[in-house]
C-alpha cells in the first residue's frame, strides 16, 4: 500500500512540473498543496494509517471532481482506490488474525 501511494505522489510531482499539465493550473495547484501539507505535516515515523486518513481520503473526492474532466486525475483517483482497498484488507485481516490469537489464548490458557 506505501508504494501505491508514494509512487502516486511521484506521479503527482511530476505532473507540477509538467509543461502539458499547466493548462490545468488549478489541478496542479492543488497537488501542489496536497503534497506540500502531506509532508510538512507527517511525523517520523508514519504509519500505513496516517497515509490513508491524511493523505488518501483527504486528496479522493477533489480528485474525483477533476477526473471528469483531466484524465491523469482518473489514474490517481484509481491509485487512491486501490490503496484504500488494499488498507481496509490490512484492517480487516489484523481484526481475523486478532481474533484467532485470542481463542488460542483461551485454549491453552484454561
Amino acid at each position: 500500500m506505501k508504494n501505491i501511494i508514494e509512487d502516486a505522489m511521484d506521479k503527482m510531482a511530476l505532473m507540477i512540473i509538467d509543461a502539458e499539465m499547466n493548462k490545468h493550473s488549478d489541478f496542479c495547484k492543488f497537488l501542489d498543496d496536497e503534497l506540500l501539507t502531506f509532508h510538512q505535516n507527517r511525523p517520523e515515523p508514519y504509519t500505513l494509517e496516517y497515509m490513508h486518513d491524511n493523505f488518501v481520503l483527504k486528496v479522493k473526492p477533489t480528485l474525483f471532481e477533476y477526473s471528469k474532466t483531466i484524465p491523469e486525475a482518473n489514474f490517481l483517483l484509481m491509485q487512491m482506490k486501490n490503496a484504500s482497498v488494499l488498507f481496509n484488507e490490512i484492517k480487516n485481516q489484523n481484526i481475523h488474525v486478532g481474533s484467532d490469537f485470542r481463542q488460542l489464548h483461551k485454549a491453552f490458557k484454561g
